[in-house]
């Protein structure tokens, strides 16, 4: 491996998902409802006992995520090697640090042989339950709703699932433009330019849309014991 990265004289980069893939990034849902879902429902303080605790990412080893009381918090490694006597685009060594060009992204150096590995950790809040981040509950679905604007200025809400067998915890999302068909018809409601614009969906629609496989799965994380 060493080698290898010797004669390609440029940066090797592993980067971990994103936490898009996880609680609540806006950029990974086709649809906004006009309210939180279910509709009917509690909005809850707090999560509950079962979902607290640090897991890790099955997709990628480098991610894992921490979910507190009111929160949940991203930890993200992320590295670059820095080649000795070598042209590392875009990277630049001062002192014991490399540093990204073009952003402020720096990283601690550390030996590596006659390399230098860089290493960073991401942090993101992406989740603090309130009036922006919403958790609500149905049957033994965990609903994150995260509220935004869209471009008129009219406030609406993403909604992601999250269910936990064991120790495994799934995230689950709206991606598809078929799934979106599916909503549409399951719920007699309309979306345009990924927005509902008629209708709402009841709490037995969504039940229906949950079991027909209208989510599909984000992301698996396994809590750390």
């Amino acid at each position: 491996m060493k080698n290898m990265m010797k004669k390609m004289g440029f940066r090797f980069q592993m980067i971990g998902i994103t936490f898009a893939m996880g609680f609540g990034s806006v950029s990974c849902s086709k649809v906004e409802f006009n309210t939180p879902l279910p509709e009917v429902s509690v909005q809850e303080k707090e999560f509950p006992q079962s979902l607290l605790g640090s897991y890790s990412s099955k997709r990628n080893p480098s991610e894992s995520m921490v979910v507190q009381k009111n929160r949940v918090i991203h930890y993200q490694l992320k590295t670059v090697v820095f080649v000795k006597g070598k042209r590392n685009e875009g990277l630049t060594l001062n002192g014991n640090t490399i540093k990204e060009e073009g952003n402020d992204l720096a990283y601690a150096a550390f030996p590596m042989g006659d390399s230098l590995l860089g290493v960073q950790t991401k942090v993101d809040t992406s989740v603090v339950l309130g009036d922006k981040d919403q958790l609500r509950t149905m049957d033994n679905w965990f609903f994150i709703n995260k509220k935004i604007k869209d471009d008129q200025g009219q406030v609406k809400w993403r909604v992601f699932l999250a269910k936990k067998e064991g120790e495994d915890l799934s995230l689950f999302g709206i991606t598809e433009d078929d799934r979106v068909a599916l909503l549409e018809k399951t719920a007699k409601i309309k979306i345009e330019g990924g927005s509902v614009v008629k209708g709402n969906i009841s709490n037995e629609e969504l039940k229906k849309f949950i079991a027909l496989g209208g989510f599909s799965k984000l992301e698996e994380y396994t809590q750390k014991r």
